[in-house]
């Protein structure tokens, strides 16, 4: 009867690890969702210089300032993308699928990288939301300035209340985020000293509760210092300021 327990139970084991194993590695369907991010941002480039060409060297000479500025106001609004398409692609790609192993060690390698979680990844897409659709809108104030065709009241005071929409969505985001991080750090600032929460693979579950981290707090300090589970790291601290940071990891 042990040895039909035993068998069963090691045929779980298997079912249990071949799953995970499915589970775990299915991150790699998001490589396909960023890869086309890259084409997009490929795209963008070429429409860029098309547009700068076109709009701004063609032209340069028969355009007032107001149309000129109208011009470059555009560029920047595609450079402010294809910026955030750069951030989203770095980050979310280290963030959820795996180290981007060539940067490493790289003296070219963007200092932002690794250092972006999810939700400053959230307030940068807000940010940039906000900076294009101001410079929508100072576009169209130009080009109402520059022209001698009736305003659209209607469509300015729609663009109008969208940019405020935009800015209190981000103002109020921003707010919760110092919240929530000023509620996690609280515990390590009243200790003035850092506090362990894993220790040998571990997890040290009532210093984690204690603190108030959350496990995906704790799994994205884990990748970002180079790991991808928790039992490969050998002891992880909260430091006073609220950062987590992973220490003596028992694998090279």
């Amino acid at each position: 009867m042990a040895t039909v327990s035993n068998r069963i139970t090691r045929i779980m084991d298997v079912v249990e690890n071949r799953l995970e194993w499915i589970l775990f590695n299915t991150r790699w369907v998001l490589a396909a969702f960023y890869l086309v991010l890259v084409v997009a941002l490929v795209c963008l480039a070429w429409k860029f210089v098309a547009e700068f060409i076109a709009e701004f060297l063609a032209e340069f000479r028969g355009k007032s300032n107001r149309q000129l500025t109208s011009v470059v106001l555009n560029l920047i609004d595609t450079t402010l993308l294809a910026n955030l398409l750069l951030i989203v692609i770095f980050n979310g790609y280290e963030n959820f699928v795996s180290k981007i192993g060539v940067s490493l060690g790289n003296e070219d390698r963007p200092r932002w990288m690794g250092n972006v979680d999810f939700a400053e990844l959230k307030l940068k897409l807000l940010g940039t939301m906000v900076a294009i659709s101001a410079i929508n809108l100072l576009d169209a104030f130009l080009r109402m300035a520059d022209s001698d065709a009736e305003i659209d009241s209607t469509k300015l005071g729609w663009m109008i209340g969208i940019h405020t929409g935009f800015v209190l969505t981000g103002v109020l985001f921003a707010l919760s985020e110092r919240i929530g991080a000023g509620h996690v750090d609280k515990y390590a600032k009243r200790r003035n000293r850092p506090l362990l929460l894993v220790q040998d693979g571990t997890r040290l579950v009532e210093e984690i509760a204690r603190a108030e981290v959350t496990e995906s707090e704790l799994q994205a300090a884990i990748r970002l210092a180079g790991y991808d589970r928790v039992e490969d790291v050998r002891y992880a601290l909260l430091e006073a300021d609220g950062k987590i940071h992973v220490h003596n990891p028992t694998k090279s």
